[in-house]
């Protein structure tokens, strides 16, 4: 029923809320379109999500290459140049919620997060 439908698209809209994921909102079983300021900001929510883990993972790995590096005495280092900061993306975020960040402004963020 419809009913049915849009309490399970706003059960996964919920459920996704604190990652920023918003597939659900767009491929979901509802066909309701989301309000596009709405998409955008779980779009930037979602990057900040990678963001915070891609840098969760690089510090795992450097620390693990630091390990290493005690014992061979060889010293390495991962870094991924060209992808937005948190700080930028924590910006654009409190920029767009004051509309002073347009849609081409997140959208290029959203490409240097996919290495475009």
């Amino acid at each position: 029923s419809a009913l049915y439908a849009r309490n399970k698209a706003l059960a996964r809209a919920s459920a996704t809320k604190p990652l920023g994921w918003g597939a659900n909102l767009i491929y979901g079983a509802s066909n309701q379109r989301v309000p596009e300021h709405y998409f955008w900001i779980r779009n930037l929510q979602f990057l900040r999500f990678c963001a915070q883990f891609r840098n969760t993972l690089l510090e795992t790995i450097n620390n693990g290459l630091d390990r290493i590096a005690s014992t061979t005495g060889f010293k390495a280092s991962i870094a991924l140049l060209g992808f937005p900061t948190m700080q930028e993306i924590d910006n654009a975020i409190s920029d767009f919620q004051q509309a002073q960040c347009s849609i081409e402004h997140v959208s290029d963020l959203m490409k240097r997060a996919r290495g475009w």
